[in-house]
């Protein structure tokens, strides 16, 4: 369901850059380019993401549709100062060719997991999406490391959208710069190091 490589690179300070490529998702695969600017010490970030993906076969192979198209999205992420709680706000052109915003709230934890809701709305007409008139949903993220005395890396995710249409989708497209980053930021190291030993 995934193959993909990804090519990260300091730019200038505070600035980092990534090209990937590949199977993104169970859906399209492409190319995709991301610039981030992170302050050392702040608590945001502003992101420019671009990728152009085709559909995939229904076979889940190699293979591809005739559908492509060219996505992206202006990101601006905020760490708020209580309740470890972040803050996503993204503007641009999704999968189905829609244009739009997404509003993200998570909440994060000193094990590492981390909750969230998000909403997306978009330019498709309410009777032309259904129920609602946008996509909405909340996610999960708990670290393999709880279920092991020895710890570990990576992280099981959950999502759960009440219900699919075309519209306001996003293509998960390779490793996103700011959360590749995140463990390594400078306010980070200090929340862990502050709650160390808890």
């Amino acid at each position: 369901s995934q193959l993909e490589a990804n090519y990260f690179f300091p730019i200038a300070p505070d600035w980092f850059g990534r090209f990937s490529a590949g199977i993104f998702e169970d859906m399209f695969g492409g190319g995709a380019s991301e610039v981030l600017y992170r302050p050392t010490n702040g608590r945001w970030a502003v992101g420019l993401e671009v990728a152009h993906v085709w559909q995939r076969d229904f076979e889940q192979r190699f293979g591809f549709q005739d559908y492509n198209t060219t996505t992206g999205h202006l990101t601006y992420y905020h760490e708020l100062p209580f309740e470890n709680i972040r803050m996503v706000l993204s503007a641009g052109r999704y999968l189905a060719r829609d244009v739009g915003v997404t509003l993200d709230f998570s909440r994060g934890f000193a094990s590492g997991a981390r909750f969230g809701i998000f909403a997306s709305f978009t330019n498709v007409s309410a009777e032309e999406f259904g129920e609602g008139a946008f996509d909405k949903g909340f996610y999960m993220s708990i670290p393999f490391g709880l279920f092991s005395a020895k710890g570990g890396t990576g992280a099981a995710q959950f999502s759960f959208r009440p219900i699919q249409r075309d519209g306001g989708q996003k293509v998960v497209s390779g490793r996103s710069l700011y959360y590749s980053l995140d463990a390594s930021h400078a306010r980070s190291l200090q929340t862990r190091q502050a709650d160390w030993g808890r």
